[in-house]
């Protein structure tokens, strides 16, 4: 099986998929990472806000609204977590080394 794009991390994958399901109210085996937020699952404008909300606080991270208006599909999502968090962990790496 061959992908072109690398695959979101399975726990953060696993654990957007979770939230997008409760926020739009659907069973998670409906919520893919291939399924389309607005397309396929069904979400409005406030629905994606609000879902931003909870993965902002879920993540402990901040979603740009412009980079949210990019990202159509769960997978997308996930994979805007992974680079957020991996930012995060960098920046945290090179503080933590310059206050020592």
């Amino acid at each position: 099986m061959m992908t072109t794009q690398a695959a979101p991390e399975d726990e953060t994958l696993t654990r957007v998929r979770t939230i997008v399901a409760e926020q739009l109210a659907r069973d998670v085996a409906q919520v893919m990472a291939d399924s389309r937020i607005v397309a396929d699952l069904g979400a409005d404008s406030l629905d994606i806000a609000e879902l931003m909300l909870v993965l902002e606080e879920a993540f402990n991270t901040n979603i740009p609204e412009a980079s949210a208006l990019d990202l159509t599909t769960v997978g997308d999502v996930a994979r805007f977590v992974d680079r957020l968090l991996a930012d995060v962990a960098l920046g945290s790496t090179h503080a933590g080394a310059a206050s020592a």
